[in-house]
């Protein structure tokens, strides 16, 4: 893996992978701090959320098969529609902190969106935040 952050990503970068029971080999790559958007601090806090059992975590596969369904060169602004719709509908808690809840996780998601420097890092980076969770939690 640290071949593959410094060859693909360049310097000061870092990747993560999972390899299934399955045999399935999942891995992502991002720089440290791109953007001033710090990485590693957005997949904590969608996972410390998704640990507080506010938001069902299906909607983490269903954004990943939106990509397999419509492609992985899908724009942008599909990409956070569909973010849109997945994480309200996964919403589990109680309805006062709602709305304040849903814009949390969906300004995470997005912004590790943003920081990808792709669909296919970002899909494949909600998978490995599946796998942590389900397997950790």
């Amino acid at each position: 893996m640290e071949s593959t952050a410094k060859n693909t990503a360049g310097r000061n970068a870092f990747a993560m992978a999972v390899m299934k029971h399955s045999g399935t080999h999942i891995d992502c790559y991002y720089k440290w701090n791109q953007c001033t958007i710090d990485s590693i601090e957005q997949i904590e806090k969608i996972i410390a959320l998704l640990n507080g059992q506010i938001f069902s975590p299906a909607f983490l596969l269903k954004i990943y098969h939106s990509f397999e369904e419509y492609g992985f060169d899908m724009e942008d602004f599909l990409v956070k529609t569909k973010i849109d719709l997945y994480v309200e509908r996964a919403y589990t808690g109680n309805k006062e902190d709602k709305e304040k809840r849903i814009e949390e996780l969906t300004g995470y998601l997005k912004n590790l969106l943003t920081i990808s420097a792709n669909n296919r890092i970002f899909g494949d980076t909600l998978l490995i935040i599946d796998f942590i969770y389900r397997k950790t939690y």
